[in-house]
């Protein structure tokens, strides 16, 4: 077997661990109905506390990017863990009789989305060629959209049916990622290397830079209201009766066009990429908040997104951070993702609720600023090896 061959294959099941990330935003609808109004579980939770069990997740994956660079197992074990955390906690959340299992099952799994954001990208990093780089680092960002579109069918499929069956085909999955994960590549290279501290990296003057917009960058994927979009994408659209399927529609888009977009990645590079991203997203929001065609909106929001704002922000710090400097560069630039995700679903939430369509004003006019910000302070990173901005 070639070099590249064994890449493609270490690099495509390693990313399939970020399934995990995309599936667990959305799965979890099917589970609402009996938590919050039959209580066949044998409890009942408040829609308020459903709420929460869905967003908690983003503390504890806060929590555990805190301390990934300590632990000192190799990227392929660190995502055998992975899996085992989500299979875990999915079995809490199935069969908890009181709602404090439940929590402390989507608890463990938050802790998975954690390690998901810090190991998956930096390993995807370590075992492509520099020319592959961009287009292998899309395969996290990819899998991502393809678990939130699984999770979204899985939900049509089996809405007002058992609604443990997706659950036990999402286990079965999870079996068997963690028995492929034993043929990739285990790299080391992340270990054996003398790491940084966050200390070290902040008072070094080189690093301001890749720092400020390592972290803006993942700020703005959250800003750019990505997941109040998904969260709340059925209740956003004018017309409800079709708002479902037309939410698939638009997983699926969002899955193809993140396949299209890959190739560009290393064509054009990654501020081009990056910037026409942002350009269309802004332009999309503007559209449902001044115009009818919500829907139409949204798809091309998906679009816009996948070329840039998904997959190039978790990548980017992999090649503006000198190895050394890499994991106490993800520790800031992450961590404000998670606080982000954790609390963007409920500003956006009470937002649309008082201000309907308008909220997405103030989304449209960050990403104009985040435009003009890049434009003049981003440079490419194509074909280039890491290094500080």
């Amino acid at each position: 077997m070639s070099s590249s061959t064994k890449m493609w294959i270490s690099a495509l099941i390693a990313s399939m661990t970020s399934f995990n990330f995309g599936i667990n935003l959305t799965i979890h609808e099917l589970s609402k109905e009996t938590l919050t109004v039959t209580g066949s579980n044998g409890y009942l939770i408040s829609s308020r506390l459903f709420d929460l069990f869905i967003s908690i997740f983003a503390i504890s994956a806060l929590v555990s990017n805190l301390i990934t660079p300590f632990i000192k197992l190799s990227k392929k074990y660190l995502l055998m863990v992975i899996d085992l955390l989500f299979l875990l906690g999915t079995f809490l959340i199935l069969y908890s009789r009181c709602k404090y299992f439940l929590f402390v099952g989507r608890i463990l799994q938050g802790f998975g989305f954690g390690f998901i954001g810090n190991s998956v990208p930096v390993y995807l990093s370590s075992v492509s060629t520099l020319d592959k780089k961009g287009m292998i680092g899309s395969l996290h960002q990819l899998f991502i959209v393809f678990g939130v579109l699984c999770g979204q069918v899985l939900g049509y499929l089996f809405e007002n049916k058992n609604y443990k069956i997706p659950y036990f085909i999402y286990m079965g999955t999870l079996a068997a990622h963690l028995c492929a994960l034993s043929i990739i590549k285990k790299t080391s290279s992340q270990q054996n290397a003398p790491s940084k501290s966050l200390f070290e990296l902040i008072n070094k003057k080189e690093a301001r830079k890749s720092l400020f917009l390592a972290t803006f960058l993942h700020v703005t994927q959250q800003l750019s209201c990505i997941n109040g979009i998904i969260f709340f994408s059925n209740s956003v659209q004018d017309d409800k009766s079709k708002a479902k399927m037309n939410t698939l529609i638009g997983g699926g888009i969002f899955v193809m066009s993140t396949i299209a977009a890959m190739p560009f990645v290393e064509k054009l590079g990654r501020k081009p990429m990056l910037l026409l991203s942002i350009f269309i997203d802004s332009l999309c929001l503007f559209g449902v908040a001044l115009t009818k065609y919500t829907l139409a909106c949204l798809l091309i929001f998906y679009v816009g997104f996948s070329l840039g704002l998904g997959p190039i922000v978790w990548s980017i710090s992999a090649e503006i951070f000198p190895e050394d400097y890499l994991n106490a560069g993800l520790i800031l630039a992450v961590n404000f993702n998670w606080a982000l995700t954790f609390a963007i679903p409920y500003i956006f939430k009470q937002m649309y609720e008082k201000m309907g369509k308008n909220a997405f004003y103030f989304f449209a006019i960050y990403l104009i600023a985040a435009f003009v910000i890049l434009l003049f302070m981003f440079s490419e990173t194509k074909n280039r090896k890491p290094a500080f901005q």
